[in-house]
């Protein structure tokens, strides 16, 4: 998720300070080596009593690496002295935000903190999607550039589900994704953490816990709390385990105080070779 060019680049704040006429329909601005053209049906206007700019009506803000989609497009200001600094940017209805990557978010509502470096996307029908995952939410997608040192972090909050285009499948009530920059130069997700009503799955194993965490380069995920294996007709219970999806291999593992247990049926068809309990558990009946 490449979003690092929408929170690097100020996309509108050239743009829209430059802007101090009202009824304009179209604008081109330079930004750096960049240029950023502003195009609005309705027209772009100056409220300056409350410091805001807006663009009104079918709102697009294009930039060569990335283009904003909204009904309106609002950049928030404050006034320094002989200076006037964006601080906060909208955009409002129908929100869809594309990057040079083919990446794509949608939602109803989206808000730009350019201090904190922090995007929130609200509204039905949440989706990001790009070649390798799409992720959808009910309450909220986030991401924040400068979230920690091992690079941006995006949390998808409510309902929140990852599928990604291996086939594996992670759900939680609420998921944090961690990306880093590859040996291309782009980010891609090596780490997803999930909490509350969590599943990981495949068309090779299903497993559910409180909690986990899916390493996406391994494509392995390790589960606490609850913990439960289903394949085909097999089951098996614990507080923890070790899932490797793209085997299909599973370690149940006890842990202090806490015993394994499954249920094995001889008769499914399933191979249930791939699943299996780990060397300290003792074995399903």
């Amino acid at each position: 998720m490449s979003l690092r060019l929408f929170l690097a680049g100020g996309l509108l704040a050239s743009a829209m300070l430059l802007t101090s006429f009202a009824a304009a329909q179209e604008m081109n601005v330079e930004q750096g080596d960049s240029t950023i053209q502003v195009r609005a049906s309705d027209g772009i206007e100056w409220h300056r009593d409350r410091q805001v700019y807006i663009a009104i009506g079918d709102a697009v803000a294009v930039r060569e690496d990335l283009t904003v989609y909204a009904d309106r497009l609002l950049a928030h200001y404050r006034s320094e002295e002989d200076r006037e600094d964006i601080y906060k940017v909208e955009a409002v209805g129908q929100v869809r935000i594309v990057t040079e990557n083919d990446e794509e978010i949608f939602g109803d509502h989206a808000i730009y903190l350019l201090e904190e470096g922090a995007l929130e996307v609200t509204g039905d029908d949440l989706l990001y999607e790009s070649a390798e995952e799409k992720v959808t939410a009910e309450d909220s997608l986030e991401y924040y550039e400068n979230a920690e040192a091992e690079g941006p972090m995006a949390i998808a909050r409510g309902n929140a589900f990852v599928d990604r285009a291996n086939g594996d499948q992670i759900r939680g009530d609420v998921i944090t994704a961690r990306f880093r920059e590859n040996d291309a130069g782009d980010s891609e997700m090596y780490e997803t953490e999930s909490v509350g009503n969590v599943e990981v799955e495949n068309d090779r194993v299903f497993a559910s816990g409180n909690q986990g965490i899916y390493y996406a380069h391994d494509e392995t995920a390790t589960l606490e709390g609850n913990v439960k294996i289903t394949r085909g007709n097999n089951q098996l219970n614990g507080d923890r385990a070790e899932i490797d999806l793209r085997s299909g291999v599973s370690r149940l593992l006890s842990t202090e105080g806490q015993g394994v247990s499954g249920l094995i049926s001889p008769n499914d068809d399933e191979d249930s070779g791939s699943t299996g309990d780990s060397s300290n558990a003792p074995e399903s009946q």
